[in-house]
């Protein structure tokens, strides 16, 4: 889908992580102006190229080649920061109490999350007179090309059925997204990073317990914790990054799992918490 009469001043590429989980599940989200998207893109093939690895994508970091390659991908992102017209933002949500609140399938329950990372971001965090490309990995589980069909037919709006009405989901009048373009995320650096923080966020709290075990840690039982090899090298990565923020001044803590206590900071970890909309009965329909 792309709008002929607007263009684009910002990208957006976008990754979701664990959407099936039965525990917590995640979105990603790289914001960013259009103008420096090349050399970022360039500079994260670049490591990419140097640290051997085809793709960076959390759920394959198993090796210290993986690890390496992603806490340099760190080292650069925190690099720019300070610099660079760009963010990373990242919501966070616990599956279980979802489905048994709300006996939602995990699809509507990603189109729903997928709206609420789209209104803080593009809403909250930039100005309102950008126009925005998004660019969703094409193996993510949304059907992106009903998207896309719909604003072909100069419709605005994407309707999700359910027992109680329509959610309506629009897209051009809030978000002001001019064009929608599926990408292949081993193609796509912005995009394996959107796979690679979204994974670190659901990560953080799927196995918060392991992240503070120290090597001889036992169980209830008095038997040893193990880790498999893609556990510590993850767990690594996760005290990397948190060594990285503290470094920064970035308010992420990482005792319950990532959060980020100032979403202005240009790497936000939300964890969505249901009872916080709940209180808001004029946004009943989107909950």
């Amino acid at each position: 889908m792309e709008n002929q009469n607007e263009n684009a001043t910002h990208e957006a590429y976008s990754d979701e992580s664990h959407y099936n989980s039965p525990k917590y599940a995640s979105i990603g989200i790289v914001s960013l102006e259009k103008k420096i998207s090349n050399k970022l893109k360039n500079k994260i093939q670049q490591i990419l190229n140097e640290s051997k690895v085809k793709e960076i994508k959390w759920k394959n970091i198993r090796s210290a080649r993986e690890r390496l390659c992603a806490q340099k991908i760190i080292d650069y992102l925190f690099e720019i920061i300070p610099y660079e017209e760009f963010r990373i933002d990242i919501i966070i949500w616990d599956v279980k109490e979802r489905k048994t609140r709300f006996l939602e399938d995990d699809i509507l329950i990603l189109k729903k999350k997928y709206y609420h990372l789209f209104k803080n971001v593009f809403k909250k965090r930039w100005s309102n007179n950008i126009k925005w490309e998004l660019f969703p990995d094409e193996h993510g589980a949304l059907d992106w090309e009903e998207s896309k069909r719909i604003l072909d037919n100069e419709a605005s709006t994407i309707k999700i059925k359910q027992k109680d009405g329509e959610i309506i989901f629009d897209l051009i009048k809030h978000f002001h997204i001019v064009q929608i373009k599926e990408v292949n995320s081993q193609n796509t650096p912005l995009c394996q990073i959107a796979d690679l923080f979204a994974g670190m966020g659901a990560y953080s709290y799927l196995k918060k317990n392991l992240f503070n075990l120290s090597p001889k840690q036992r169980d209830l039982s008095g038997n040893k914790i193990s880790l498999s090899g893609g556990d510590k090298e993850k767990i690594n990565v996760l005290r990397y990054f948190k060594i990285r923020c503290e470094e920064k001044n970035l308010s992420i803590h990482l005792k319950k799992g990532l959060t980020t206590l100032n979403p202005s900071d240009k790497i936000n970890f939300w964890f969505f918490k249901f009872n916080e909309y709940d209180k808001n009965q004029n946004l009943s329909k989107w909950f």
